[in-house]
């Protein structure tokens, strides 16, 4: 059962992500003869899957040699995820404060008062995040939430510290509950270049104050990526100029970027380039899953995963480089 839901959870959560991308990203190379991106996509694609399957097979090996028990504990986050997903979705349709303020406010309440279950209610406010057109109903919530929790409980110990683990989470259970009762994401265009500047910009632009607040503040990501969020939102509703959703989704996709450990991005550099990463695959999947809780914490998922398998391939280029130098020392 244990394996099951990891070969149906992550693994193909994470690649039809890619996929989502790729399908519009080939497109755009094949129209515009552009071959150039091609080979920087085919790359970045070899470096996902490269980690992607060495973190997977590592969890199976640390923690399902033996049966999974269920416990008490385990029940409680289910139903803190389903109560968390509820008040948001409550929040951003019958009050009227909008999918990003509702879990910016969910989540920091999470961090601030419940700080042990604050990783869980941040997971169950993705959920709320999505639009009524995909899950109109606190049915459909419900089951999105239930789902998710079940996956939480299983995957407690894999992608410890890859910032949009919990986004990721969520859409698996937003995409079962959505297409189990009949329920479709609506599609987007792909945005013209000044705005593809403009959702990089804004991308960048979370994850350079979410780490700011992580590191001045000495908050831990949750806050930091639930404060940042919440301020982006405000700012939008005090001046005259209105911010477009789009953007506003770019920035909290770069807040959880930036919730990544230092041990999985050991520079503040790489932190920018998994934040990068994640905004082109925003742009080239605009046509897919739009609307759907937990599409931006995928998106930064990829793009923390990717990173990582790039620092992980240099590490390994380095070492045998050093160990063949050493050897031909020895030899002569």
């Amino acid at each position: 059962m244990s394996l099951l839901l990891l070969l149906l959870g992550f693994l193909p959560l994470a690649l039809i992500g890619l996929m989502l991308f790729t399908i519009s990203f080939v497109d755009w190379v094949m129209s515009q003869t552009r071959w150039l991106f091609g080979l920087f996509f085919l790359l970045g694609l070899f470096f996902f899957s490269l980690k992607l399957h060495a973190l997977a097979l590592q969890f199976f090996e640390r923690h399902f040699k033996s049966p999974y028990h269920w416990k008490k504990t385990d029940t409680t986050t289910v139903i803190l995820i389903i109560s968390s997903a509820m008040i948001t979705f409550s929040l951003g349709h019958t009050f009227q404060f909008g999918a990003y303020l509702s879990s910016a406010v969910v989540g920091l309440s999470g961090a601030v008062f419940f700080k042990r279950q604050k990783t869980i209610i941040y997971t169950g406010s993705f959920i709320g995040m999505t639009h009524t057109v995909f899950l109109p109903d606190f049915w459909c919530i419900i089951l999105a939430a239930v789902v998710t929790g079940i996956i939480y409980v299983f995957s407690r110990y894999t992608f410890v510290g890859y910032g949009g683990k919990l986004g990721a989470l969520s859409l698996i259970g937003t995409l079962t509950s959505g297409y189990v009762l009949g329920h479709r994401p609506v599609s987007l265009t792909i945005p013209d270049v000044k705005m593809q500047l403009w959702l990089i910009f804004f991308t960048l632009l979370g994850t350079w104050l979410t780490l700011t607040i992580r590191r001045y503040l000495k908050h831990d990501p949750i806050f930091a990526s639930s404060i940042a969020t919440m301020a982006i939102v405000l700012i939008g509703m005090v001046i005259p100029i209105t911010i477009p959703h789009i953007l506003l989704a770019a920035f909290m996709m770069g807040t959880f970027t930036a919730m990544s450990n230092r041990l999985v991005l050991p520079r503040v550099s790489l932190f920018y380039l998994a934040s990068l990463i994640s905004a082109i695959t925003m742009i080239f999947s605009q046509p897919f899953l739009e609307n759907a809780g937990g599409k931006l914490g995928t998106l930064a998922f990829i793009g923390v995963i990717t990173t990582r398998g790039i620092v992980d391939a240099y590490r390994f280029i380095v070492l045998y480089l050093s160990a063949k130098h050493k050897r031909q020392l020895i030899y002569k």
